[in-house]
C-alpha cells in the first residue's frame, strides 16, 4: 500500500507513552477512546474516532507478546509487522478515512502481559498520540452459533464468488483474509498482500446472507499465473442482540 509506518517512540512523560516524530516533534492527541476485552491471544477493541483529523488505521502496543494478526471488518486494509519502532509490533493501515466506533480483534503469539495501546494513523507517514484501552470489566457478549456454507460458487460475468453463511439472527456478517508476515533471522519480514477484498454485510433479517468475495488486483495476478488461489478468511458474525462469533476458513477459489 505504501505506507511508511516508521516512528519513534520519544519517552513516557506522566505515565502517558508519547510517541515521536524522527525530530522528536510530539504528535497531537487523536480524542480517541478505546475498552478492550478477551484473554489467552484473542482480543476484542472497541475503538471510537470523535472526527476532525482524517484517521487511516492504528498500530498496535501488546505487552509482552507479538501481535500475528488484526482485522477490522468492513475495511479494506492491510496488517503490516513491517517498519515498526519498537514496542508496537503490528498495525492495519486503510487506504480510506476511518470513522465512527471501528472494532479491531486482534490475534497474539501468547497472553498480553499489560495494556493493550493503540496509535492512531494521522496520515502516510505519521502517527497522532498513543491511547490506552481500558479493560471491560462487562461481561463477555455470548457466543452464537452460525453455519457457512463451504461450497462457493464463481460468477463470471461479475468475476467473483459468492459465499452462504447462514445466521439464526439479524445482524452483521463480514469475512476479511488473514495475510501472513513470513522472514525469520536475518530476512526481512514480509506481510503478504491480500487477494481478496473485505466484505461486511449488515442484515435485520435471519437466514442466508450472500458473501460476495471479489479479488484484489493482487489476486486476480495470482488467478492468471496458477488458476487457482488459497485464502484463509475470518469469517465474523455479530447479532443485533450482542451476541458475536467467528470462524477462519481455509478456501481454494478457482474459476
Amino acid at each position: 500500500m505504501g505506507r511508511l509506518l516508521t516512528f519513534v517512540v520519544g519517552g513516557i512523560v506522566s505515565g502517558v507513552l508519547l510517541v515521536g516524530t524522527a525530530s522528536g516533534t510530539i504528535l497531537s492527541p487523536s480524542g480517541d477512546t478505546c475498552t478492550a476485552s478477551g484473554s489467552t491471544t484473542t482480543y476484542t477493541l472497541h475503538i471510537t474516532i470523535p472526527g476532525g483529523a482524517p484517521q487511516y488505521g492504528f498500530a498496535f502496543v501488546t505487552p509482552g507478546t507479538t501481535l500475528k494478526s488484526a482485522v477490522i471488518p468492513g475495511t479494506n486494509g492491510d496488517f503490516s509487522t513491517q517498519n515498526l519502532s519498537p514496542p508496537a509490533t503490528g498495525a492495519w493501515i486503510s487506504d480510506s478515512p476511518l470513522s465512527g466506533a471501528p472494532i479491531a480483534t486482534l490475534t497474539t503469539s501468547s497472553p498480553a502481559t499489560g495494556a493493550i495501546t493503540i496509535i492512531p494513523s494521522a496520515s502516510q507517514s505519521t502517527f497522532f498520540a498513543p491511547v490506552g484501552c481500558t479493560l471491560s470489566t462487562a461481561a463477555q457478549p455470548a457466543s452464537i452459533a452460525f453455519i457457512i456454507d463451504r461450497h462457493v460458487t464463481y460468477n463470471a460475468a461479475s468475476d467473483t464468488w459468492r459465499m452462504v453463511v447462514t445466521i439464526p439472527e439479524p445482524g452483521t456478517v463480514s469475512a476479511t483474509q488473514l495475510e501472513p508476515t513470513t522472514g525469520t533471522g536475518a530476512a526481512t519480514p514480509v506481510t503478504a498482500k491480500p487477494q481478496i477484498q473485505s466484505r461486511r454485510v449488515v442484515t435485520n433479517n435471519a437466514g442466508n446472507v450472500d458473501l460476495t468475495l471479489q479479488p484484489t488486483s493482487s489476486g486476480r495476478t495470482d488467478l492468471k499465473a496458477r488458476a487457482s488461489i488459497k485464502v484463509e478468511l475470518d469469517i465474523t458474525y455479530q447479532s443485533q442482540g450482542g451476541k458475536s462469533a467467528n470462524k477462519l476458513l481455509i478456501l481454494t477459489l478457482e474459476k
